[in-house]
């Protein structure tokens, strides 16, 4: 979970009005967890112009979590974060809390893995996961593993310097590996 001296990881939950019960309950396990979690309930003060904060909320959030229920799945502002959410090329990860008919859930959610979150089993066994996710840098592992490859390539063809990396590629990989993440394998 976040290290307590650095900076919360900060997380948007999006959900629907009839699913709030489900939201408070997950942003509270997130906060107990150590990310900063967000509803729009809490952290939209009254006479402030609600969307133009939720941008901001959506904007200033390392990931964007959306509760998947039927509500959800039906609601033009829920849409809206979403869209806004990968306009900012903010990270969305759906958890679903009710079941949804696979035909009515929007093609660019359906298209990610869901984290299951529908009754109390499920939270108990998928909360750690919710968190472990939240910390994992997907992009910096899929690197990770693609520069793995080339070493064993490498070694594989008894360190031959056509394999070796040279130039740009090598400033990249030097670059990447200076910025590893805390929760990132060696």
């Amino acid at each position: 979970m976040p290290d307590v001296a650095q900076d919360k990881l900060e997380v948007f939950i999006s959900y629907s009005r009839k699913d709030l019960g489900a939201a408070e309950r997950l942003r509270d396990r997130l906060t107990g967890q150590g990310f900063e979690a967000y509803l729009d309930k809490h952290d939209i003060l009254p006479g402030e112009p609600w969307q133009e904060r939720l941008g901001k909320l959506i904007e200033t959030a390392d990931t964007v979590v959306f509760l998947l229920s039927p509500d959800s799945a039906a609601s033009p502002i829920c849409d809206w974060e979403v869209n806004e959410a990968e306009r900012l090329g903010k990270r969305i990860l759906p958890v679903v809390i009710r079941d949804v008919d696979a035909e009515k859930v929007p093609g660019r959610l359906k298209r990610l893995n869901y984290i299951f979150l529908r009754d109390a089993t499920e939270e108990a066994s998928n909360l750690g996961a919710l968190g472990r996710a939240l910390l994992t840098d997907i992009g910096w592992i899929r690197e990770h593993t693609r520069l793995g490859e080339l070493a064993l390539d490498w070694e594989r063809g008894k360190r031959a310097d056509a394999l070796f990396l040279r130039g740009d590629p090598l400033a990249a990989a030097e670059l990447w590996i200076s910025e590893r993440p805390r929760e990132a394998p060696e």
